[in-house]
């Protein structure tokens, strides 16, 4: 099954956070709550880039310096063994 991965963290490591979820609608949601970015310009940039960087000053602000929506395929088990950790 497909399915879309959220995750943020530094650039080269590993990601401090990544949560599967079935629609990328969700997946792209689920960071842009976190980073508490909604109806901003930094919204649109994830839900069209797929992936956004943060400014230095922002990356200060949120503790990390990008989030991202990667897809992949997982079977279900893989998937909800995937969210159990």
């Amino acid at each position: 099954m497909r399915v879309y991965i959220a995750m943020n963290g530094s650039p080269g490591c590993l990601p401090d956070s990544a949560t599967a979820f079935t629609s990328r609608k969700a997946a792209e949601d689920h960071l842009i709550d976190m980073f508490e970015i909604q109806r901003t310009k930094l919204a649109g940039i994830l839900r069209r880039d797929g992936i956004l960087y943060f400014n230095e000053k922002q990356a200060h602000e949120f503790g990390a310096q990008y989030c991202e929506v990667a897809d992949d395929n997982m079977t279900r088990k893989e998937f909800e063994e995937y969210n159990e950790y």
